[in-house]
């Protein structure tokens, strides 16, 4: 490439790069995107036998924004799959017994989960007033709202499911900002909900072929030529204005914008004496994704199950399971259906022998795995000073962005808004 000037350029090529150049060449603004691994970040879908597999992001949520993001790419409607029913069940797994996830408060009174006593201090968590220390874990924060039992019976295996982490190592505020800054302000979950009217009526998707199908998509309605496969050597501001971008294949770009659309610590190696101090690395927990398939007219399995969430000291492996074939028409041929695990122990035969002691089934067949070493990245109580060193970096340097799924949440959807304020800071 030699040398060549652009306006923007962006390090990483996850949903949110390609989303954000997607967006810049919209309004006809120039942009460099530069990865050194696969464009497309997490989305991965491998298509094998007739069964779609997802590596990362299992559903998407089909929010407005989505909706509308969806539309402006081109992603045609008859793409989207939506889950067959609304009214499929989630299970938490204590001492090898399933309990339905309760979604409704007449849910959570009917449960077997919890004891009368356990239902009422929840019932009262959700009305009384709460003042959070910004710092403390996400299980002291829990136990405080709801009470132990419900920290660690029901939020627990919901929030590992979510973020691969333990309460005890996530941040309630880091995690559920708004919500966290409702209570501070003297409000209660209760009216928390209810300004989120739809937080229960959620509506997810994925896409015919594959969740990977969304960075094809955008990769068709940009210029590829700009999608630089390197790594980055160093990132130099210039004495007027800009940057210039050392890639590792000895090539110099410049821009006037750097966005770095990777989690804050990769950026140690290159931004130099631009951060100091480095920021602190990550803690990420290793993450294998595997696929499974199963006879469905030999094995009795529930027809109307999303999946099953285990706490950390129920299983040795297993952070949970989805029944991908019940949530997705078309992911699975007919009579066979598709298990998705996600474990924090990476050896395929002891998650294989867990699914089938717990389901008491004989026989799964190994369509896949899948190993990210890095993780999720885990929001912890030090989420703040991260923060608070990424935004100083930000104000030293005019032009330079921070936009790593580290810093303003993991979700697709929350991926897409991230570069929808970038872009606005940017034009």
């Amino acid at each position: 490439m030699g040398e060549k000037e652009f306006e923007t350029a962006i390090i990483g090529g996850g949903i949110t790069g390609l989303a954000l150049k997607w967006f810049l060449a919209k309004a006809n603004r120039s942009a460099l995107v530069i990865d050194e691994n696969w464009l497309g970040g997490t989305l991965r879908s491998v298509n094998y036998d007739q069964f779609t597999l997802e590596l990362g992001p299992q559903t998407i949520a089909l929010t407005p924004l989505i909706k509308d993001f969806f539309f402006e790419i081109g992603v045609k409607a008859d793409q989207i799959i939506t889950a067959r029913s609304s009214e499929l069940k989630a299970y938490v797994v204590h001492g090898n017994q399933a309990y339905a996830t309760p979604r409704t408060p007449k849910q959570l009174l009917f449960s077997d989960l919890f004891s009368l006593k356990q239902k009422l201090r929840i019932f009262y968590g959700l009305i009384k007033k709460n003042y959070l220390l910004r710092d403390q874990n996400a299980f002291c924060s829990f136990a405080e709202i709801f009470g132990e039992d419900c920290a660690r019976l029901l939020v627990a295996p919901l929030l590992r499911g979510i973020f691969a982490g333990n309460l005890e190592d996530l941040n309630l505020a880091a995690i559920f900002p708004e919500l966290y800054q409702h209570l501070n302000k003297g409000g209660a979950v209760l009216g928390y909900l209810r300004a989120k009217k739809n937080i229960g009526k959620r509506v997810i998707c994925s896409l015919k072929g594959g969740n990977h199908q969304l960075i094809r998509t955008l990769l068709s309605g940009i210029d590829q030529k700009n999608c630089l496969k390197a790594s980055v050597v160093k990132v130099c501001p210039l004495k007027n204005a800009g940057f210039e971008i050392y890639l590792s294949d000895q090539s110099i770009a410049r821009a006037r914008n750097v966005v770095i659309a990777v989690a804050s610590d990769k950026a140690n190696s290159f931004l130099g004496e631009l951060a100091p101090p480095p920021l602190a690395e990550l803690k990420r927990m290793p993450l294998m994704v595997t696929h499974f398939a199963y006879d469905t007219f030999r094995e009795n399995l529930p027809e109307d199950c999303f999946g099953y969430l285990f706490k950390e000291q129920e299983s040795r492996a297993l952070i949970g399971m989805m029944f991908n074939h019940n949530i997705f028409e078309g992911v699975a041929p007919q009579s066979k259906g598709l298990i998705t695990a996600t474990s924090n122990v990476c050896d395929t035969a002891i998650v294989a022998n867990e699914i089938k002691s717990f389901l008491k089934i004989k026989e799964l067949f190994l369509l896949n795995r899948h190993v990210w070493d890095d993780g999720l990245p885990l929001y912890s109580s030090e989420y703040f000073e991260r923060l608070r060193i990424v935004k100083e970096i930000e104000n030293l340097y005019k032009g330079l962005f921070f936009a790593g799924n580290d810093l303003y949440g993991v979700s697709i959807p929350r991926r897409i808004e991230v570069a929808r304020e970038i872009v606005d800071k940017l034009l």
